[in-house]
């Protein structure tokens, strides 16, 4: 039987108790930018790429190279506009050596009303998936060849 661990803490430092290549599946959702503030402490949309940075770095270096990475996260509405940080994000990721390979929808059947009735309710989530390197599996299920 296999032995599971559970780490309970700052991210940042746990992760750096782990091997390099030791973990099958990332899957997280980490605070949103200016959101629970009271929960989290909060990090501003122009903080948070540079906050996130040496996590992905983290994630990186523990993933198995041929394993995946979910990353569940939601833009910000300011003043009537989406937040870039959660593009501006991947695309440093990928800086760092991610593969964007593709993106789902977490659909939620029960949403309470952002910013009253003034804008388009967002039913869920988008949940972005990354990889270490490309293969012929993760290949195929994103792009739908055989």
């Amino acid at each position: 039987m296999s032995k599971t661990t559970i780490y309970q803490g700052d991210c940042l430092q746990k992760l750096k108790l782990l091997e390099d290549n030791s973990v099958d599946l990332i899957v997280t959702s980490p605070p949103y930018a200016d959101q629970r503030k009271n929960t989290y402490g909060g990090i501003s949309t122009n903080k948070y790429v540079d906050w996130f940075l040496p996590i992905s770095a983290e994630l990186l270096r523990v993933l198995k190279p041929t394993r995946t990475f979910i990353l569940n996260i939601k833009e910000k509405v300011q003043n009537g506009e989406r937040s870039t940080y959660v593009l501006e994000l991947i695309l440093e990721m990928r800086k760092q050596g991610w593969l964007w390979t593709e993106e789902f929808i977490w659909h939620k059947k029960i949403v309470i009303p952002e910013n009253g009735l003034t804008v388009l309710e967002m039913r869920g989530n988008v949940c972005f998936n990354s990889i270490k390197i490309k293969s012929l599996y993760v290949s195929g299920i994103c792009h739908g060849s055989n």
